[in-house]
């Protein structure tokens, strides 16, 4: 059985951590969904999980779910831009398996 760590994005202001739990399940379920296959495997787990650090991070934000309703009205960054950074990026390769972001979406 193999352990899947993936650390919180790192963010410069946390306003409110109420509700980080649930958008981590739902980005973390999402992206499951959205890549159904009958193998589950430990890389996409591993993705999943960076996409919900993600979702949880738009989420302490702001108050409730006021900067989830932003994201597509042309706020700073939304989803796609965020996992494209650095961070994410490392996230996804996780300690000591560099190179292994392949097949997340992030390029």
């Amino acid at each position: 059985m193999a352990v899947i760590h993936a650390s919180g994005y790192p963010l410069e202001t946390v306003i409110n951590p109420t509700g980080a739990g649930d958008s981590f399940a739902g980005g973390f379920f999402g992206f499951l969904d959205q890549h159904r296959t009958r193998n589950v495997t430990y890389d996409l787990l591993r993705c999943a999980a960076v996409y919900g650090s993600v979702m949880a991070s738009f989420t302490i934000e702001d108050f409730g779910n006021e900067r989830l309703r932003s994201l597509n009205h042309g706020r700073d960054r939304d989803p796609d831009a965020r996992l494209q950074t650095d961070d994410a990026l490392r996230l996804a390769a996780g300690a000591g398996s560099a190179g292994r972001t392949a097949g997340c979406g992030l390029t």
